[in-house]
């Protein structure tokens, strides 16, 4: 690790979580999970990174040490950006989380085309 450089937690986990607040959601399971302080221009790399291969419509994987995941997101996808400020119990200043969530069916046609048959 380089100096200044803060350390990476990465994590593979077979959890189930149920919502019961949403009736339309199911159960969830994570398949990777990756968190490490970057900078921004680190942060924005990545982002691009992800945006061209969404773009292109090429599948992409996301790896951190020997955990990984393939992914080959169809054409068409929901894609919801959420802001939340966490406060601090202690009365101290509070955090800003900025959230892009992408969603789609597992087995969604990758084409995204129309057709009748």
């Amino acid at each position: 690790m380089s100096e200044g450089e803060s350390s990476t937690t990465v994590s593979l986990m077979r959890t189930v979580k149920h919502s019961c607040c949403e009736s339309r959601r199911m159960p969830e399971e994570t398949l990777f999970a990756f968190e490490r302080d970057m900078t921004t221009a680190e942060v924005a790399e990545y982002l691009r990174t992800v945006a061209d291969r969404l773009e292109s419509g090429e599948e992409f994987t996301l790896e951190a040490g020997a955990e990984s995941v393939t992914l080959t997101p169809p054409s068409r996808i929901e894609f919801e950006v959420e802001v939340e400020r966490e406060t601090s119990d202690s009365g101290g200043s509070g955090e800003i989380e900025l959230e892009f969530e992408l969603e789609w069916d597992e087995n969604a046609d990758s084409t995204g085309d129309l057709t009748i048959e």
